[in-house]
């Protein structure tokens, strides 16, 4: 059966006193020498890590009605993307010199 990182991450994280923000770490055990962990984390405070705080965190989720402009743009979306995949199309068969 195999373990992922977050079954155990957290258990081992404590038990090394790793950072709080600790990514990911790599233990290495080698037979007559020191035993050595690498460690990737975000600093307290980082940018990163307070957007971490923000991903992590509990929203509601409320229902708004989309602006006018947003629902005209949408609305022509597929004869915009026809446009554009015919041009690029003709584009390309410019480039190989030929016609149809």
């Amino acid at each position: 059966m195999a373990i992922t990182g977050q079954q155990i991450g957290s258990i081992l994280t404590k038990a090394l006193d790793l950072p709080k923000y600790t990514v990911s770490f790599e233990l290495r055990c080698k037979v007559d020498e020191i035993v050595t962990v690498a460690c990737e984390y975000y600093p307290e405070g980082s940018a990163l890590c307070i957007a971490l705080e923000t991903v992590f965190a509990e929203y509601d989720l409320v229902r708004r009605e989309a602006p006018k402009q947003v629902e005209q743009q949408l609305f022509h979306f597929d004869d915009w993307m026809r446009a554009r995949t015919n041009a690029a199309h003709a584009a390309f068969k410019a480039r190989l010199g030929r016609t149809a």
